[in-house]
């Protein structure tokens, strides 16, 4: 019981590594000259190296390296993103 729980834990982790691809693929493929396509490629950089596709992963990297140069090494975290809802302060009525 205890290796099928974790066996399921790790599938929804990797279920929401191959989410994000997705969304971020979306942004990139259908949405040209946005301003959150620079999000999009860092995370899609995250998801290809935490899913162990070192190859995509150079790939993305030298995308990003090309067409960001000023911003390659810089690192998106949770708080960078324009739809964050989880840390907005809670209403109090």
């Amino acid at each position: 019981l205890h290796l099928s729980l974790r066996r399921q834990r790790q599938m929804c982790i990797r279920d929401r590594y191959v989410g994000a691809l997705r969304r971020a693929n979306y942004v990139v493929e259908n949405i040209p000259n946005s301003s959150e396509n620079y999000r999009a490629l860092k995370i899609l950089e995250t998801c290809y190296k935490e899913l162990g596709y070192s190859d995509l992963l150079d790939d993305i990297k030298k995308l990003i390296k090309i067409n960001y140069p000023n911003k390659s090494n810089e690192s998106i975290s949770s708080r960078d993103w324009t739809w964050n809802f989880l840390d907005r302060p809670k209403r109090t009525e």
